[in-house]
């Protein structure tokens, strides 16, 4: 078992949390199910008109200067050629997290507010921070949802050490957490999570309806977590796969209670388009919300669980999905 690799893992991965607040300058409705989406393309289109040299003409697959770009850099992340894991991994995980309001509230009359939670990991802290007050102004001059209605900021707020947000500094960095400084106690031989937004495990291009038994569940959160660590953490890369493959906990699934929960979203591929003309494109955001609990010999996958619980699983994390918490 790959328990010394997670514990390198563990303590590589570093992240920044922040939350952003804003108001309503007129009437907004979000989609109920897909904020994080949502707020995700609003907060790319507002970065990328910022940043592109390029007034958004070009495509950024085809921009020669692209790993240069910031924008490229978090909302792409497309690994170069000399990687060691291209190829594999050639589209990793993205660096940042978008935890968008817990409740169902879809709309916002004027002068309400509404906010979402922003985790940066690792190097993307650094790169996205010098740009982030001018990008959710700008965000707000966009405009969201249904008839990009405005809004703008009224606060932007960190974590601080001891778990409090105040708000940032303008001269100064938020605090830097480190993943290992999370890990909570350790787990037995039962564990439920409950997951508060949609579980979705890809494999070979499919999102899996299955059940996940634990085995799926641990492999897929080691890739996630191992790929951030060496990418945007700077741990040495190492045999991903070879580990992968030692992986063999002898954990079943007790009992769940997990529902499949089918969600559209309509976008324009933040970073695709051509700048003009853009057209929308309907994806489904299907996956798992609910509990499941697991039994065995738990324990020496405590710290994975719990890291998992900060930094979610599955593709869609960068939209606030794959959300659980621990329930002992």
């Amino acid at each position: 078992m790959p328990f010394g690799i997670i514990d390198q893992i563990i303590k590589s991965i570093t992240y920044v949390r922040l939350l952003v607040t804003f108001e309503a300058d007129e009437e907004i409705i979000l989609p109920r199910f897909t904020k994080g989406a949502t707020f995700r393309g609003c907060l790319g289109d507002a970065f990328r008109k910022q940043v592109c040299k390029f007034d958004r003409m070009l495509p950024c697959e085809q921009c020669i200067i692209r790993f240069e770009c910031p924008f490229f850099q978090l909302f792409s992340n497309e690994l170069q050629k000399n990687h060691p894991g291209y190829g594999r991994y050639t589209k990793p995980p993205k660096s940042y997290i978008i935890n968008p309001m817990p409740d169902n509230s879809v709309k916002f009359e004027k002068g309400s507010r509404f906010w979402f939670e922003l985790i940066l990991i690792g190097e993307s802290a650094e790169i996205f921070l010098q740009y982030i007050p001018r990008i959710i102004r700008a965000m707000g001059e966009e405009g969201i949802g249904k008839g990009h209605k405005k809004f703008h900021p009224v606060d932007l707020s960190f974590e601080n050490q001891a778990g409090v947000f105040e708000t940032l500094p303008a001269i100064g960095l938020p605090f830097v957490h480190g993943l290992s400084n999370t890990r909570e106690r350790s787990i037995h031989d039962k564990v439920t999570l409950h997951f508060e937004t949609p579980l979705r495990l890809e494999s070979n291009g499919n999102y899996e309806e299955s059940i996940p038994e634990f085995d799926r569940f641990a492999k897929a959160l080691f890739q996630r977590l191992a790929l951030m660590a060496t990418i945007y953490c700077k741990m040495p890369w190492f045999d991903i796969e070879k580990s992968l493959s030692e992986i063999e906990s002898g954990i079943n699934i007790r009992d769940h209670h997990l529902v499949w929960k089918k969600h559209i979203h309509f976008s324009s591929e933040t970073g695709n388009s051509t700048g003009t003309g853009k057209k929308e494109k309907a994806k489904w955001l299907n996956g798992y919300t609910g509990k499941i609990s697991y039994t065995g010999a738990i324990e020496p996958w405590s710290a994975l669980l719990w890291a998992g619980e900060r930094i979610h699983i599955g593709s869609t994390a960068t939209f606030g999905y794959g959300k659980f918490r621990i329930v002992l």
